[in-house]
């Protein structure tokens, strides 16, 4: 169901997919869809709020599309997600974002400029297994890396061109 006034999605439908012109993903919308596999996310989504993909142990995989700027807390926590790449317009990743997803192993953030990106600590959780690349232009704040709570994460710094 979305809602008209804000194209906010607040639940979604058995067939889990998202309607075009929906701008943000709604506290809980796919929350415990346990089956969900993989999902299309139309390039009109600029936010995932708390907890949309929360519980969705079968989901492997997400493509975020360039316009997603923002990720509230949990809003992956608990799911199935091997890899995230968060796209260059990233602005803000809250707290227990991507928490206690047992199959997550890379995160790569895009957003070239690390002042214009909040992550709150532990996003990631304690980040034990978890590597997250990062732009070479990031390494000058890599004391503002570190406080993003992802305490045993591996952190590597590359070129990320066009």
């Amino acid at each position: 169901m979305k809602d008209k006034n804000t194209k906010t999605l607040i639940t979604a439908g058995n067939d889990c997919e998202i309607p075009d012109g929906v701008t943000h993903i709604g506290n809980h919308a796919f929350w415990g869809r346990h089956n969900l596999k993989s999902i299309s996310i139309p390039d009109t989504v600029t936010s995932f709020e708390s907890g949309c993909f929360c519980e969705c142990f079968g989901l492997t995989n997400i493509e975020i599309p360039k316009s997603v700027t923002t990720f509230r807390s949990m809003c992956l926590y608990k799911s199935g997600v091997e890899e995230i790449i968060f796209p260059e317009n990233t602005s803000v990743i809250e707290m227990y974002a991507a928490e206690d997803c047992p199959n997550l192993k890379r995160v790569y953030i895009k957003q070239q400029d690390p002042k214009k990106l909040k992550i709150t600590n532990g996003a990631f959780g304690d980040g034990k297994g978890l590597t997250i690349y990062v732009p070479w232009s990031a390494n000058d704040d890599s004391n503002e890396i570190n406080e993003w709570g992802a305490t045993y994460a591996t952190i590597v710094y590359e070129y990320i061109g066009d």
